[in-house]
Parts: structure tokens; sequence; C-alpha cells
């Protein structure tokens, strides 16, 4: 079995993590909020600073402030209080492309180009997330539920990284991320199923079925955010995408599952609704 590197570090990192979360969840739908305001803001920073160099970097703060304002906006209370907040996206995003025009640079475009998909990327996924827990407890807008879809996800992690480890042998895509193995992701994916189905009994909003295939296409999905955020580091020439999360790395580090699984569960969810 091969050694687990920085396990002890790794598991309390990931013990508060776990707890923050929760916290946050049992706190409703402002506390989901202020999970995702989080996120976005220390994620996008991250994205940032390592999708481009110093003279194309994107300028952060305006970044910051149009993505916090998208999220805002398709806050449900928010929405319902300006019937329907979301239309206001697309005059906030073309005034991101007008502010431009007043800096003299010799590469707008790419600034641009670069800023548009770090909302991409992180933003638009976690109004994805903000969108859940309506879609989930329609009329209630219970975030707890929500527990159910993370705990999927910290198994098919948990498994895959302790799987990798004892038993990988056949690189997943090697080319991106040597260390993900077939054998690492089908321990993620069995743990996950496993979880479903005791998810069952706890949040029976959704029947055995649909936790399973929810379940399925995070873990799918989820492998693909890791592998883009794998594409994004080597490309970048670094090990992690930050050093905020001891013995995890960064912010994209730890939630590039989410990050690439919350629109595709957002996408079943409302075809089901």
């Amino acid at each position: 079995m091969k050694p687990l590197p920085q396990l002890e570090t790794r598991t309390l990192t990931g013990f508060v993590l776990v707890l923050t979360i929760i916290l946050c969840l049992a706190a409703g739908l402002y506390g989901l909020l202020m999970l995702v305001l989080l996120i976005n803001g220390l994620g996008l920073k991250e994205f940032y600073e390592l999708a481009a160099k110093d003279a194309n970097r994107p300028r952060i703060g305006l970044a910051l402030t149009c993505s916090t304002m998208m999220l805002l906006l398709c806050f449900p209370p928010v929405s319902a209080l300006l019937g329907g907040g979301r239309r206001l996206i697309i005059p906030i995003i073309y005034l991101v492309l007008l502010t431009e025009l007043y800096h003299d640079d010799s590469v707008p475009f790419v600034r641009l180009a670069i800023t548009g998909l770090g909302f991409v990327l992180l933003t638009l996924p976690l109004i994805a997330l903000l969108s859940l827990p309506a879609m989930v407890s329609p009329g209630k807008s219970d975030t707890l539920p929500l527990l159910g879809y993370f705990s999927v996800l910290w198994a098919n992690d948990t498994a895959a990284y302790i799987g990798g480890s004892a038993l990988g042998r056949h690189p997943l895509f090697y080319r991106l991320s040597p260390g993900k193995t077939w054998e690492g992701s089908i321990c993620g994916m069995v743990a996950a199923l496993l979880v479903a189905w005791i998810n069952v009994r706890f949040f029976p909003s959704l029947s055995a079925w649909q936790w399973g295939f929810i379940s399925l296409i995070a873990c799918i999905s989820g492998t693909y955010g890791d592998l883009l955020k794998s594409m994004l580091k080597r490309s970048a020439g670094v090990k992690d995408s930050g050093s905020l999360l001891p013995g995890h790395g960064g912010i994209l580090d730890r939630f590039d599952s989410l990050l690439g699984s919350a629109p595709f569960v957002y996408l079943i969810l409302s075809l089901w609704s």
C-alpha cells in the first residue's frame, strides 16, 4: 500500500472544512449564501493568479465585485424581491466589457477572456448551487438536503484518494493527472453510491434511484472538474492552486468536484422538477 502523504494534516483540515459547510447549511439560505460568496471570492482570486501573468491578469477587484453581484441577484430571496434578478446578469457582464474601454491596455481582450472564463468555471456553477435547495424541496428552500449532495462528493473524493493510493495501477488521465487512477475512481463511485443509498433515509425528498443517479452524475462530472483544475495547474507550472487549506492546497483543489458537478446536478433536478 502506498503511503498517504500529509494524512494527519489533510484529515484535520478536512474535518474543519466539513464542519464549516455543515454549519453553513444548517443556517439556511443565508448560510449557504455566505459559503458560496466565500468560495467564489477566494476561488476567483486563485484562478486569475494562476491563469494569467501580471501583464494579462484580469482586474480582480472588478471581477470579484461583478461576480458577487451576479450571485446576489440569483439568491432566491433577492431574485424574488426584484421579480427575477437573474435577468440583470447580462447587463453586468456587458458592463465588464465596457470598463475596458477606459483603460489603455495592449491586450484588453485577453483580460476579458480570462475574466469571463473565471465566471464560467466558478460563478455560474455556484449560481447553480444556490438554486438547488428550491429544486430539492419545492416551496421550502431547505438547505439541509444539500448535505446529501456534499456527502456524496466527500465520499467520492475520500474513497478515490484512499483507494487510488492503495490499489491504483492504471492511470485515468495520465497526461493531466498521473496520480488519478481507474481503481481510485471506481472506489470513489462505489462509496458515493453507498452514501446515496443512506441519503434516502435522511433526505427522502428524492427517491433511491434519484439519489443514485445524482451520485453517478456528480462522480463523473466532478472528476472532469478535477481534470480541468489539473490542466490549469499544469499550464501554470504549479502543484497546488494555493496554500490556504493545509494538506489540500487551495480552494480550487478542494472544491473542483463541486464546481464541476453542480451545473449537471442542477440540470438533472430541473428536468425532474
